[in-house]
């Protein structure tokens, strides 16, 4: 039972260190050239929609306290 806590151990270390850190780091790259950066671009129309998009006459969510709730 050692030998196999000491093998996912190692596994473990080599998962959680720089390789991760560059692959996720790479594959982020990867995502915002090939959607020429939408996450940058729609951000201002994102944060306009969440901010001022509610309707007065009833009591639902905006889509700001949606978000936030699905954060807690």
């Amino acid at each position: 039972m050692q030998a196999f806590h000491d093998f996912i151990n190692e596994i473990n270390g080599h998962l959680w260190g720089w390789l991760l850190i560059w692959t996720l780091i790479g594959v982020g790259i990867l995502f915002t050239i090939s959607t020429f950066g939408v996450q940058i671009r729609l951000l201002p129309q994102s944060i306009k929609l969440m901010l001022c998009s509610r309707n007065k006459t009833t009591k639902s969510l905006t889509p700001f306290q949606a978000f936030v709730v699905g954060l807690a």
